[in-house]
């Protein structure tokens, strides 16, 4: 049995073997310090999430609005070096702005995160898409991106929102 693989502890067969598995957490760097990032840092603050906020407008991305996470008070470029990040790595960008949006999809895609999710609508989700293809990425690449985010719960309020992405995030982290 592979422990590791399967996060479980247990004894090693035909051995006097005990192994434990320690599973460090999830990062989760969401863009944009927006009413629904508060809403999904409260859901994903009892869950095995390390969160960071990326937004280099400091009047949403404060201490008061989110207490106790990780801001960062940049434009995704320069935030991203203050980050390490791989391909067990997840990306939620919650800003509709593609001068904040874009360069952080751009990066998840390239560091292979496991999920990547953008809000938006079917039609900003299309136009987005076309920015990624002129950038260069590929259309294995770009359909690897959850748009518009969330499962489909029916919700409008930025709770119900936050619930779908907080769902579908946890979804794609049990497949990987």
């Amino acid at each position: 049995m592979n422990f590791l693989n399967q996060k479980k502890n247990g004894v090693i067969e035909n051995s006097e073997i005990f192994v434990e598995t320690y599973v460090l957490p999830i990062k989760v760097v969401v863009i944009g310090a927006v009413h629904i990032a508060q809403y999904l840092v409260d859901y994903a603050k009892s869950l095995n999430f390390e969160i960071s906020i990326i937004d280099p407008r400091g009047y949403f991305a404060s201490e008061q609005r989110f207490p106790d996470i990780k801001i960062i008070n940049k434009w995704p470029d320069e935030a991203f070096k203050e980050i390490d990040t791989n391909e067990n790595s997840a990306l939620i960008a919650l800003t509709h702005d593609p001068k904040i949006d874009d360069p952080a999809l751009q990066h998840a895609l390239n560091k292979k995160f496991y999920y990547i999710g953008a809000l938006g609508s079917k039609k900003t989700h299309k136009n987005r898409c076309q920015r990624l293809k002129e950038a260069g990425f590929s259309d294995e690449q770009i359909n690897s991106i959850h748009g518009p985010i969330g499962i489909k719960l029916g919700g409008r309020s930025a709770p119900e929102i936050a619930l779908s992405i907080i769902a579908q995030l946890v979804s794609e982290t049990y497949k990987k």
